[in-house]
């Protein structure tokens, strides 16, 4: 059964030098980061000629340091943390919009029930007065 066993492809020299290469113009050292949007995977596709992204992802921990992602993400991270922000806000008014609505209801709700009372009351007036009174 080992017969079919291949070895796994690995880069070769000129692969090799081509990745340190693009490492050397892509990753930030100093940050522990790539530049820009650039990745692994947009290293190997960049090289291209069969270099996988995991080959660049070895040389780079050997060679430059840990993945540490890159600056889009740092900046996306920063859009986020703001939009939560601005959603809490935005939640804050929502909540005290539906406080101040659920106060004007119960208002409301007190002022049709004093109206219920006046006609009540009209009408026990009228009824007490008599015909006369429900002809005006």
């Amino acid at each position: 059964m080992t017969d079919n066993v291949q070895p796994l492809r690995s880069p070769t020299r000129e692969q090799k030098r081509q990745i340190v290469a693009m490492l050397e113009s892509s990753y930030d050292t100093a940050r522990g980061c790539y530049r820009g949007t650039d990745t692994d995977l947009t290293v190997a596709e960049v090289i291209g000629g069969g270099v996988m992204f995991g080959w660049v992802a070895q040389v780079r921990e050997d060679m430059f340091g840990p993945d540490g992602g890159n600056d889009a993400i740092g900046l996306l991270e920063a859009d986020l943390k703001q939009w939560q922000e601005d959603m809490a806000v935005i939640a804050a008014a929502v909540q005290a919009s539906q406080a101040d609505t659920l106060t004007k209801l119960r208002e409301f709700n007190d002022h049709r029930g004093k109206a219920g009372d006046f006609l009540k009351r009209l009408e026990a007036i009228k009824a007490a007065v008599g015909p006369r009174a429900a002809v005006r």
